[in-house]
């Protein structure tokens, strides 16, 4: 279970609901409540059916992310991050996605879902020589015609492992060009590409 304070006396409450767990694999949902925090009562819950599913790669942690996420002057959106780990130490896999939900009609509107911030991938020998591909992603609120876009900067580096004459290993990044993607805002969710989602 994650909880984290948010403002004006909230609670943020993030609970696992493990249905079944096998030798390679894990089934479950997660359920995000908004909590008062002075009597404990929930005021909203959303349940994310599935969102604890994992086989190989293994979801390592749940966390809550309160940067300002301002879709308007007045309505505010938080964060639920959620990082990823893969078992193959000759295949090496992080990950952690990032979605935002804002209290809405009561509930809990999803408005940005399944974006990856980050990724890092590769294979190597056990040893020394090898190759990974690592991508990040900076998130920032700019204005829009129908509230805040994202502006999402994304900075990928490759990287080679490999053994030297003198038997040192060494590695050289390679980094790519920045880019910038606009997410656009239509009032109620941002538009991820799926290119930049989960797969």
């Amino acid at each position: 279970m994650s909880a984290l304070a948010w403002p004006a006396g909230l609670v943020l409450v993030a609970v696992p609901l493990i249905a079944e767990v096998g030798s390679d694999s894990t089934t479950g949902d997660l359920d995000i409540l908004v909590v008062d925090e002075a009597t404990g009562t929930p005021r909203q819950r959303r349940r994310l059916a599935h969102a604890m599913d994992d086989d190989a790669v293994r979801i390592s942690s749940v966390a809550f992310d309160t940067a300002a996420y301002r879709l308007e002057p007045d309505r505010l959106a938080f964060g639920v991050r959620r990082e990823w780990a893969g078992s193959s130490r000759p295949n090496p896999f992080h990950e952690t996605t990032l979605s935002l939900y804002e209290v809405r009609g009561g509930g809990l509107a999803p408005v940005l879902e399944n974006l990856v911030v980050f990724r890092s991938a590769g294979e190597w020998d056990l040893s020394c020589a090898g190759q990974a591909a690592v991508t990040e992603r900076i998130l920032r609120m700019i204005p829009g015609p129908h509230g805040q876009d994202i502006s999402v900067l994304e900075r990928r580096t490759h990287s080679t492992s490999s053994e030297t004459k003198s038997g040192e290993c060494r590695t050289a990044d390679r980094p790519e060009a920045p880019r910038t993607i606009r997410l656009p805002f239509d009032g109620e969710r941002y538009v991820v590409p799926q290119t930049l989602k989960r797969g």
